[in-house]
């Protein structure tokens, strides 16, 4: 077979199975940096065609490459590699359903991990005293059945690690910023990494000095752009999360307007009931008087803390927390929060307090459904504290407070919005678990400046 193929290819053959390598390896990692991506339908067939379409366009750039003098036409050469690596963003093209900024961040991946796996073979090669450009062997000129064995296990386990580390990572925030950020590092990416191996191959057999270094940059290279790409989905995941804590919090704001006007309402009708009831106290028996004021105390509860927007959402909750008989206990100084903006203390206190009405409205035993709330002035700082009892605080990470919430997909925003509200302004939030008790505490210096309004 190989003979049939060495006769039919001829002076080519060399160009053609190095661009094949190439290009089947370059796709291979791109593949599995793609893995978690959304795929067209005939996936598998998809990957087929074009890996064969791939090998056969790498015939006529092998005969373009051989063609073209060793130590001459550069850009020619150069092209040559391009195309075989643009080969390999064509089928991530043709087999993912993706915008091509997320194509090209995965393509840009995989080309700098083929760089590493591969480098970092020839480089041991090279230290062993071979020449990786006649022998895939660490030992020998010579291959035998022990030399295949090594060359394909080297690069199972460099693939299977590719494998690993890209399965689960996440997605791009699509924004012109990141687009631009991903394209200009693909560009980078890709004419310095083809360019370094078309230089490579013409002055790399001059000095062996020359050639370690090369292949030692293109792994360094390979190494920076990964962190790079890890930077891009940490920064994107940042955005991600800031767009929704904005939301949350213009959602916030809207429940607050409504809350504070509804219980506007009710204290107006809480108002007049109750003059009501003087002129019917005489017309009622006991029971029913009881009962009617009942009712009424249930809509009116006004708790009082000095701060108009924590009085709103002490009102609105202690209506929850009575229809869930729960009991809620406040001891606020609510002018010690004046620093905070109305959207703020709205967030901060209503995801609170969601959160410990959350986990206490389901205890069977009803004597431990109580909700403790302090703002207290300690010295140089305000303390803030929630107490209450829990069944069971910790996710299977023992991170966040899980949630018996229908949408899972905004679980431990509540919590991260809190955080970040209070990073704003130099606190800390911690988070605590102990004998079945739970306590978030914020603590925020009255030493450190607020942010400015927005």
């Amino acid at each position: 077979m190989l003979e049939f193929i060495f006769a039919l290819l001829g002076k080519y053959t060399y160009e053609y199975f190095l661009f094949c390598s190439n290009f089947l390896q370059t796709e291979l990692c791109a593949v599995l940096c793609s893995w978690s991506r959304n795929r067209r339908r005939h996936y598998v067939l998809r990957v087929i065609l074009c890996t064969v379409a791939g090998m056969l366009l790498c015939l006529p750039v092998s005969v373009l490459n051989t063609e073209t003098p060793l130590n001459s036409d550069l850009p020619v050469r150069v092209l040559c590699y391009l195309l075989v690596s643009g080969m390999a963003f064509g089928t991530l093209t043709v087999c993912y359903d993706e915008k091509p900024t997320e194509l090209l961040f995965c393509w840009c991946s995989g080309v700098a991990y083929q760089q590493i796996s591969t480098r970092f073979y020839q480089l041991i090669q090279n230290l062993c005293g071979v020449n990786d450009k006649l022998s895939l062997s660490f030992f020998a000129e010579t291959l035998g059945w022990a030399d295949w064995l090594i060359y394909f296990a080297y690069y199972a386990a460099a693939y299977c690690l590719c494998f690993w580390i890209f399965r689960k990572r996440g997605r791009l925030e699509l924004d012109r910023e990141t687009a631009i950020n991903v394209a200009t590092m693909s560009v980078i990416t890709v004419l310095l990494v083809n360019g370094l191996v078309c230089v490579a191959r013409v002055y790399e057999g001059e000095s062996f000095a020359l050639n370690i270094i090369l292949k030692i940059f293109c792994i360094l290279f390979g190494v920076i752009i990964l962190f790079v790409c890890a930077g891009l989905l940490s920064q994107s995941k940042t955005k991600r999360d800031m767009n929704v804590l904005k939301h949350m919090w213009r959602q916030e704001q809207l429940q607050f307007e409504h809350a504070k006007a509804n219980i506007e309402v009710i204290n107006a009708k809480c108002h007049d009931l109750k003059h009501m009831f003087a002129r019917l106290e005489n017309k009622l028996n006991r029971a029913e008087i009881d009962e009617l004021k009942e009712a009424v105390e249930f809509y009116d509860r006004n708790i009082k803390t000095g701060n108009e927007i924590l009085d709103v959402i002490l009102c609105e909750k202690s209506m929850i927390c009575a229809r869930d008989k729960i009991r809620l206990t406040c001891l606020a100084d609510g002018k010690l929060l004046s620093f905070l903006s109305p959207a703020q203390t709205y967030s901060l206190f209503g995801n609170m307090l969601d959160n410990a009405i959350e986990a206490v409205r389901l205890l069977p035993d009803e004597s431990k459904r109580i909700i403790s709330l302090t703002v207290r002035d300690v010295g140089d700082a305000v303390e803030i504290e929630s107490v209450n009892y829990c069944a069971d605080t910790r996710d299977a990470a023992g991170h966040l407070p899980q949630t018996n919430k229908a949408d899972r997909n905004k679980h431990g925003y509540g919590i991260k919005n809190m955080k970040y509200i209070t990073q704003q302004y130099g606190g800390t939030l911690s988070l605590d678990e102990h004998d079945g008790t739970f306590t978030l505490h914020i603590r925020i210096s009255k030493k450190v400046p607020p942010p400015p309004r927005q």
